[in-house]
């Protein structure tokens, strides 16, 4: 049911996709500088989180994420906010008995300054720091038998590189890595004296971690979009995320994302 969801929304931002086109073709070769971005998509991954299970998890579920852009004059810099959503199960070829609801979101902010002129006039690359917070939850049973959670707040070094390949069409690739994290997880599958004492202070807990930099918690986030430009106002865009998140030690954690989605982005 959540396929056929996801293709029902998909199919109804290509429709709209294409009545913008046919209305508006007028400067297509303007640089907007502030853009509204909205999409959704399928997202799938691996996890595997000893902190949690022995058991090898399949993710599976949607993604909606909706982001602001915001390029400063002559193009120098570059402002950029964004937040994603995902809700899903954990499947394991173990058993269906151990299916898990999870839920999972990221909130970001780049501050990005723009890398010296390149020769390709085509192509503008940014580079700068970024503000992510990242968290994932995970219950299985109704009388919370079985949780989890995963929170890192931190700063990251981020790349951005911009590149038109012709009047409509450009892609967007942007890297980024932590530098200094917030590394935020409960004791092995449970609660411990702080929790409970705190259970109603759901931002003292989401807070209270260790610092955390790449020996502790690797995390590489690599994304593609493509724009396609449907006038002077709106651009089609089809985008792939890959995750990789990694905590070394007893409670070993090892985290694949992939996240695909569609949307449009509004330029004004």
């Amino acid at each position: 049911m959540t396929s056929i969801k996801i293709i029902l929304q998909l199919s109804f931002i290509l429709i709209t996709c294409t009545g913008i086109a046919q209305r508006d073709t007028s400067k297509v070769n303007a640089i907007a500088k502030n853009q509204i971005s909205v999409n959704i998509g399928p997202h799938l991954g691996y996890l595997k989180d000893l902190n949690y299970a022995v058991l090898n998890y399949r993710e599976g579920g949607t993604v909606y994420g909706i982001q602001y852009q915001h390029l400063g004059r002559n193009l120098k810099h570059l402002f950029n906010g964004e937040v994603n959503f995902t809700s899903g199960h954990l499947d394991t070829r173990a058993t269906s008995f151990f299916k898990t609801p999870f839920v999972q979101g990221n909130i970001s902010l780049f501050f990005l300054f723009s890398v010296r002129q390149l020769s390709n006039k085509n192509m503008r690359v940014y580079a700068g720091p970024q503000l992510n917070s990242f968290f994932q939850y995970m219950q299985w049973g109704e009388d919370m038998d079985s949780w989890n959670y995963l929170m890192v707040h931190g700063l990251n070094l981020a790349l951005s590189s911009h590149y038109k390949l012709t009047e409509r069409k450009s892609i967007i690739t942007t890297l980024s890595i932590p530098v200094i994290s917030d590394l935020v997880r409960p004791p092995y599958n449970g609660f411990d004296e702080y929790i409970v004492q705190n259970q109603e202070e759901t931002l003292k807990i989401a807070f209270k971690g260790e610092p955390a930099s790449l020996n502790k918690y690797m995390n590489v986030d690599c994304r593609f979009v493509y724009h396609y430009a449907l006038g002077g106002h709106a651009d089609f865009t089809a985008g792939y995320l890959f995750r990789y998140q990694r905590i070394p030690g007893y409670n070993k954690l090892v985290h694949f994302q992939n996240q695909f989605s569609a949307g449009l982005t509004f330029k004004f």
